[in-house]
C-alpha cells in the first residue's frame, strides 16, 4: 500500500518539481540488503512511471531507474519476488526507454536481460517478461528485426509447452506484431504518396511458415467446457484470433497454408479436428481475396 501511495504523491508534486530527492532516495534503497526492501522499491518504481509523464524525469534520472530495475531482473538476483517486482516495473518503465532504446548497447543489454527472463523457473517471473515483450512490440517495432528471430523461437517454446498465463503472452506478442504491421500498411495505402513514416518489416510475413503450424496447433486445445464461460480466453481461443490477425496482415499468402488443415480436419471423428478446422477457416475469411 505504502507503495502506491508515494507513487501518487509523486504524480502530484514532481510535475511541480516538487519532492526532487525521491528518484534518489529510492534509488539508494536498491542497494539495501534485506530483500523486502529492494521489492517494496522496485515496486515502488514501477507505480512511479505509470503516474509520472516521462517528461517529468529527466534523461540521467531514467537511466539509472532502467539500470536498477533491469539489475533487479537479472538471473544472478536470487530472490524471485525481487525479480518480479523489477519485471514488472520495467513493464510500467518502457515508455520512458525511448533513448535507451534508440541506443544500440543499452537496448541489446535490456532486450537480452528482457528474453533471459522468460526462461525464468517462476511462472509469474515468465509471464510478467513476455508481457514486456508484448509492450515491446507495441511501443517499439522497429528496433525489433534484430530480436525477431530469438523471439520467434522463445514464443514458440512457450505456446508448445509453458503454462497457459505464459502461453497466452506469447501469442499476444505476434497479434500485437500483426496489429502494428496492419497499421502501418493501412497508413501506407492511405498516404497519397505511397510513403508511410514507420517502415514495415513485413515480420509476420517472413514468419508464416512457422507461425502458422504453430498457431494451428493451438486450436486443437480446446477446454471439454469452453463455451459456457462468457468471458473465456484460452489457447485456441488466443490462437484463433492471432490467426484470424495474420490473415488480415499477409492476405492471400495465408490461405496455402491452412487450407490442408482444414481439408484433413473437417471430416474427422474427434469433435475437437472438425471444430479446429472449422475456426481455421473462419479465422482466415478476412484478408485473403475470395
Amino acid at each position: 500500500t505504502a507503495t502506491q501511495v508515494v507513487a501518487k504523491i509523486a504524480g502530484i508534486e514532481l510535475p511541480q518539481k516538487q519532492w526532487p530527492e525521491l528518484i534518489g532516495s529510492l534509488l539508494s534503497n536498491i542497494h539495501q540488503v534485506p530483500a523486502h526492501v529492494k521489492q517494496a522499491t522496485l515496486e515502488t518504481l514501477g507505480y512511479l512511471c505509470e503516474e509520472v509523464s516521462h517528461e517529468v524525469v529527466d534523461q540521467d534520472q531514467v537511466n539509472k531507474i532502467l539500470t536498477a530495475v533491469v539489475q533487479g531482473m537479472n538471473s544472478s538476483e536470487k530472490n524471485n519476488d525481487v525479480r518480479l517486482a523489477a519485471t514488472r516495473a520495467l513493464y510500467n518503465a518502457l515508455g520512458f526507454a525511448q533513448a535507451n532504446f534508440s541506443n544500440d548497447m543499452e537496448r541489446e543489454y535490456i532486450m537480452r536481460v528482457v528474453c533471459e527472463t522468460t526462461m525464468s523457473p517462476e511462472v509469474k517471473i515468465r509471464q510478467a517478461a513476455f508481457e514486456c515483450l508484448v509492450s515491446i512490440a507495441a511501443m517499439y517495432y522497429v528496433k525489433l528485426a534484430p530480436y525477431i528471430q530469438d523471439i520467434y523461437n522463445i514464443t514458440a517454446k512457450a505456446v508448445r509447452g509453458d503454462e497457459e498465463p505464459v502461453a497466452l503472452q506469447a501469442i499476444e506478442f505476434w497479434s500485437t506484431i500483426c496489429d502494428e504491421e496492419t497499421d502501418i500498411l493501412e497508413e501506407y495505402v492511405g498516404d497519397t504518396t505511397g510513403d508511410s513514416d514507420i517502415p514495415c518489416f513485413y515480420f509476420i510475413k517472413q514468419a508464416l511458415p512457422a507461425l502458422v503450424p504453430l498457431l494451428l496447433e493451438t486450436l486443437l486445445k480446446q477446454e471439454e467446457d469452453q463455451d459456457l464461460d462468457e468471458g473465456a480466453w484460452n489457447i485456441a481461443m488466443a490462437g484463433g484470433t492471432c490467426l484470424g490477425l495474420v490473415a488480415r496482415t499477409t492476405g492471400d499468402d495465408i490461405v496455402p497454408l491452412v487450407m490442408p488443415f482444414i481439408e484433413e480436419n473437417i471430416t474427422k471423428q474427434d469433435w475437437r479436428q472438425r471444430e479446429a478446422a472449422t475456426y481455421a477457416f473462419g479465422s482466415i475469411l478476412e484478408g485473403p481475396s475470395p
